[in-house]
């Protein structure tokens, strides 16, 4: 795996460049940099990186609130840079997959840690996220087939387990998936009734 890519943004330009330099021999990319709000965001949506470090006070459009536009699109996670994390900023930020805070002043080690962290939490997210959207998708498609079955069930007069075999027979006959087998056959129906 390559260097982690980050888009890096500090309203102050000197305390930009040491970040940058920190980021750096914390073995990342800097792939872009900022010292507004409004910039963060564009250079988020349009480099791509795999997290964005910013400062929680940018100009323009605060850390906080550039981070969580980024977690609403989903587009990357964020790490805030606080002088302090006060209990507010951690309120606001405290059920969110996409935010973590590092408090200044940041030591390398503490920042590829936290880097780290950051990225592993929003991998597990996405994780969790694909493996949510693919039980919705086999719970569609279970009720799909069992729609299916039942027409069958009604119009062949067949037992459940006569259907289920018949939709998996056609199924296998056809080379076509039992979900798209059972939308054909209720859709058939559907047409039978008009």
């Amino acid at each position: 795996m390559g260097r982690r890519r980050i888009v890096a943004a500090e309203s102050d330009a000197s305390a930009l460049e040491k970040l940058k330099e920190m980021i750096f021999r914390s073995g990342f990319n800097v792939v872009g940099e900022a010292t507004d709000g409004i910039t963060v965001l564009k250079l988020a949506r349009t480099t791509q990186p795999d997290l964005v470090v910013l400062d929680a006070h940018l100009p323009g459009m605060d850390g906080l609130e550039v981070a969580k536009i980024l977690e609403e699109e989903s587009v990357v996670p964020s790490l805030l840079v606080a002088a302090r994390a006060g209990r507010d900023l951690l309120e606001q930020v405290r059920d969110s997959y996409f935010i973590s805070i590092l408090i200044k002043p940041i030591r390398p080690q503490q920042l590829y840690t936290a880097v780290e962290q950051a990225l592993a939490n929003h991998g597990r997210f996405k994780k969790l996220e694909r493996q949510l959207e693919d039980l919705k998708q086999t719970l569609e498609s279970k009720k799909v087939i069992e729609r299916a079955k039942a027409i069958l069930m009604h119009t062949k007069n067949l037992s459940e387990n006569e259907a289920h075999k018949l939709l998996q027979q056609i199924s296998m006959k056809k080379r076509k998936s039992k979900e798209d087998i059972a939308m054909a056959v209720i859709t058939a129906h559907e047409l039978s009734k008009h």
